[in-house]
């Protein structure tokens, strides 16, 4: 299949995201076309590439999809950054996007707006340690977690805050429904 057809058909798949995540680019980058269909179809990625190739996008587009297409209620997707600026960043980025969309967006973090559990949001930017904190206060508001995106993970990777990732990621494994 080349290229353009391949184009053609994840944008027939991202119907409801298409115009708000890639319409103002003439073409998908090439991790993004790589990314999007495994995403779609519910599977497990681990994505490298350089900076600003789209990796978000390739991540977060097809995740929105599947949210409204699916119809997730809740905290359905939860993006964990390393840091306090990566995720203020993210939220920066993402924030009109998804408000285009309908789909509810926090950042929580130290100095963010506190979490508010009767509401909770349905997609949530935070850290490993404000996770570890909305976990322990709000458990039940993660029962409906469908999709976890770590960001930057290498920067976790053999410290002691990569070793509380991943007990928090056991813990949300048993939360989640």
């Amino acid at each position: 299949m080349t290229v353009g057809r391949v184009e053609l058909e994840l944008k027939r798949k991202l119907r409801r995201t298409w115009a708000t995540f890639f319409g103002m680019h003439g073409r998908l980058f090439p991790v993004q076309v790589k990314v999007i269909p495994v995403v779609l179809a519910g599977k497990n990625a681990v994505v490298a590439s350089p900076t600003a190739s789209g990796k978000t996008e390739a991540v977060v587009a097809p995740l929105t999809e599947r949210c409204l297409g699916e119809g997730w209620e809740g905290l359905s997707i939860l993006y964990i950054s390393p840091t306090r600026a990566l995720a203020k960043d993210i939220h920066h980025r993402l924030k009109d996007q998804l408000s285009e969309l309908d789909i509810s967006l926090l950042v929580r973090i130290g100095d963010r707006p506190l979490f508010n559990p009767n509401v909770p949001p349905e997609f949530l930017i935070t850290t490993p340690e404000s996770l570890d904190s909305l976990i322990c206060r709000y458990n039940s508001n993660f029962e409906d977690v469908k999709a976890v995106v770590l960001d930057e993970i290498h920067f976790l990777d053999n410290t002691y805050r990569g070793d509380q990732l991943r007990i928090l990621l056991r813990r949300l494994k048993r939360i989640a429904k």
